[in-house]
């Protein structure tokens, strides 16, 4: 029932089937999506354990985002199943349907697609098609002449044998086709033509009805033209019928609104042509007022003819409007276009700063995290004109998160200082705050726990102050990870994080607090918990690039563990996850980098293993990214010391490193501590492997970190 809920919002007609499902419990849209899509994913694979599933998209090119992001995602959740996809679209349009542009794409950058180009008919298939048309044999002649205009176009063939039929050219009598010679048949120069010949046969009112009907879309509502128009219903009725027997338009929906639909796109592009910017504008303004009064929620249906019509103020407004819905649902591709068509649109600064920081987030949603960047910093210098120190620390705050998020940590750290620099001495507010919070878990991430501390307890007394519990949340889950707190108050503070974010409903925080207890806690099998259920909540959120990250820092938990079994399967859907985003980052293309190696490693590959982690910590190095530095510095002392790998100077090296990105607040001191009484041990000292050991304890102890490195010493 519970995959059945959500299949019936896909399908509402199935609902009289199933009267007695209960609907799911509601969550935000994006959590809601990702349910939806996860159940679809479910439903296909209960059907293909019976038998191999065939699935069938006909014109994909006009799908919407969600449908096509719906398409993507069981692509890729679906790739091991009995599942064959096959998906038509034409070419043509490609230029006019960006989301499904990207969306193949991602599919043969995935390796997930494969493209069958159906070319046009040749000769014979043109022959072919005019037998069953007409249902008798082709002369060549004939066939010549009607190959040379259509190039074997099925489409065009089709036009253009019924607009010599409609004119008389080609007729029926006494049970046969008949014709004139070749020189009297005068077959059109062009689809359009043909289009164009049995438009013009029509009563003049009713090509205006079409025109109109061709402004409102390929598809279109009867009460919508009927109020566009001006006509009475039953004269519409007969005009509808009369352009349906003339097969170029056809009913598709007998809802309460009925729906019909033009037969092919070229229809009511053809109809469009030819007509004047002053009437297109005056055909798009009534569309306009009679989807405002018959539909005033369309919002992007209001938006486009507003525009089209040259009404600026209120395409502006429905463009935000739009938008704004869009950015609610997640439909961030649309939100993107929503707001920039509506920064084409105003000159207020105000106005214009507000709409940067919308578009800047629908691109960070996407990933497109330099994008988001630079809209942003245009944003900052709008705010910073307008003296509006809020919208400056917010979007510096965001920009350094999202170059947190490309891997670049110093970049992210130099965007916090401007930012705070930017502010100054400006009134406290949950966006100053949320600054400040910024900039202490840019200082923890570039090795500055001194710095960190005191900035991150200052925004929590801020936020805790205003009530900005959202500040609060991600303050304590920051404060949580610093050196400066012991064992357990880094448990007590992540623990009430966690019920602060949960108890309202903050995903966000709560997956973080989560993640951030899980990388404090003694138990390993108690962290993986946590990971996991970070993971979890960013699934349900559909925030892929943090559902990344808790899913690996659980397979590192498995690792440790000795679960190799388990390390294997979360590699493959790490990778699998890693492909779904558009642009990953560094930061991810590290990890899996640094996965592989110890995975290597633990399959007995040492030389190969080791090569890749030197590789990879290189990497990190030379990019300032000290937590993968940290991590492949650990991973290779344990490799050296373990299996008798690497020489005496590279092994001093790496504890030096461990020692100085553990003054850094990398966590990593008394690790390098335990590796060099382990090395004693090895060498044959064990007087002094004791002392070391024995140091390392005190240091533990001092940190409050006792409990983590028991098992160690």
């Amino acid at each position: 029932d519970f995959v059945l809920a959500d299949l019936l919002t896909l399908a509402p007609s199935l609902r009289l089937r199933f009267p007695d499902v209960p609907p799911n419990p509601s969550l935000d849209p994006k959590a809601e999506q990702q349910r939806l899509f996860e159940n679809a994913v479910a439903c296909c694979h209960s059907i293909c354990e019976k038998a191999p599933l065939l699935l069938v998209l006909e014109d994909a090119h006009w799908a919407d985002s969600g449908s096509l992001a719906l398409l993507r995602h069981l692509a890729r959740r679906t790739r091991r199943h009995r599942i064959l996809i096959v998906a038509t679209y034409r070419e043509v349009e490609l230029d006019q349907t960006r989301p499904f542009q990207e969306v193949l794409l991602d599919l043969n950058r995935e390796r997930l697609a494969t493209r069958l180009r159906l070319t046009r008919l040749d000769r014979q298939g043109t022959h072919d098609m005019l037998e069953a048309l007409f249902a008798e044999e082709i002369t060549s002649e004939f066939l010549g002449g009607v190959y040379t205009e259509t190039e074997g176009n099925p489409f065009f063939v089709e036009e253009v044998c019924k607009a010599l039929v409609e004119s008389g050219q080609v007729y029926f009598a006494d049970g046969a086709w008949g014709r004139p010679e070749m020189e009297e048949l005068e077959i059109p120069q062009s689809v359009r033509v043909a289009i164009q010949s049995r438009v013009g046969k029509m009563p003049a009112e009713c090509q205006e009805a079409l025109r109109l009907a061709a402004v409102l879309g390929r598809e279109f509502g009867f009460e919508t033209l009927l109020a566009a128009s001006g006509a009475g219903e039953e004269e519409l009725i007969e005009f509808l019928e009369c352009a349906g027997q003339a097969q170029l338009v056809a009913e598709v929906s007998a809802e309460q609104d009925v729906t019909f639909a033009f037969t092919h796109a070229l229809i009511p592009a053809t109809l469009a042509e030819g007509v004047s910017t002053l009437r297109r504008r005056r055909l798009h303004r009534r569309a306009a007022a009679a989807i405002e009064q018959l539909h005033p929620d369309d919002f992007e249906g209001l938006a486009h003819h507003y525009s089209e019509a040259g009404n600026e103020e209120r395409a502006l407004a429905y463009h935000k409007k739009a938008g704004a819905r869009a950015s609610a649902a997640f439909a961030n591709v649309e939100a993107e276009s929503h707001y920039r068509a509506a920064l084409e649109l105003v000159e207020a600064k105000e106005e214009r700063a507000d709409l940067l920081w919308e578009l800047g987030r629908a691109l960070n949603r996407q990933s497109h995290y330099e994008a988001a960047l630079e809209v942003w910093q245009e944003g900052i210098d709008q705010y910073q004109v307008l003296e509006n120190q809020d919208g400056v620390a917010r979007l510096y705050a965001r920009s350094a998160r999202a170059a947190w998020l490309l891997g670049d940590t110093p970049r992210g750290l130099a965007i916090c200082r401007e930012g705070m620099a930017a502010v100054g001495e400006a009134p406290e507010s949950p966006d100053q705050a949320d600054l400040l919070h910024e900039t202490a878990r840019a200082c923890h991430f570039n090795g500055l726990p001194d710095e960190a501390a005191p900035l991150c307890r200052q925004a929590l007394a801020m936020a805790e102050r205003l009530g900005a519990v959202r500040v609060q949340a991600e303050a304590m889950a920051t404060l949580g990870v610093l050196p400066s707190l012991t064992y357990e108050e880094s448990v007590a503070v992540l623990s009430q994080a966690i019920e602060l974010a949960e108890s309202a409903g903050l995903l966000d925080q709560a997956a973080r607090a989560h993640n951030n207890l899980g990388s404090c806690l003694v138990d390993l099998e108690e962290s993986r918990e946590h990971f996991m259920r970070a993971a979890e909540l960013d699934r349900q959120r559909g925030e892929v690039v943090g559902e990344f990250f808790y899913a690996f820092n659980a397979a590192d938990c498995s690792l440790r563990l000795g679960d190799f079994k388990a390390v294997e399967e979360a590699y493959s859907s790490l990778r699998d996850l890693a492909t779904t985003i558009k642009d990953p980052g560094s930061i991810i293309t590290m990890r899996l980098r640094g996965l592989g190696p110890v995975l290597l490693r633990h399959r007995g590959d040492l030389a190969a293993g080791i090569e890749g982690l030197q590789a990879v910590r290189e990497e990190a190095r030379s990019g300032g990214d000290l937590q993968t530095l940290a991590e492949m510095s650990g991973q290779l002392i344990f490799a050296y010391l373990s299996e008798g790998y690497g020489d005496e100077e590279e092994i001093e090296a790496t504890l030096q490193e461990l020692e100085g990105l553990g003054q850094r607040g990398m966590g990593t001191a008394v690790l390098a501590q335990c590796m060099r009484g382990v090395r004693s041990a090895r060498r044959g000292e064990p007087g002094l492997a004791h002392h070391l050991l024995a140091k390392a304890r005190e240091q533990a102890i001092e940190q409050g970190e006792l409990q983590i490195w028991e098992p160690y010493l």
